[in-house]
């Protein structure tokens, strides 16, 4: 059973941290937060 509906095992695994994330982790990619305020930051 998926825990995230509308994926699949093959879906990426990606991340949203305040903290960091550990680098031995599976992802596809992460983002913190200043990641987030500069991609909601007018050009």
């Amino acid at each position: 059973m998926l825990a995230v509906p509308g994926t699949a095992p093959d879906t990426p695994l990606v991340a949203v941290s305040r903290c960091g994330v550990a680098d031995d982790l599976p992802l596809t990619a992460h983002w913190g937060p200043e990641d987030l305020v500069r991609a909601w930051r007018p050009r």
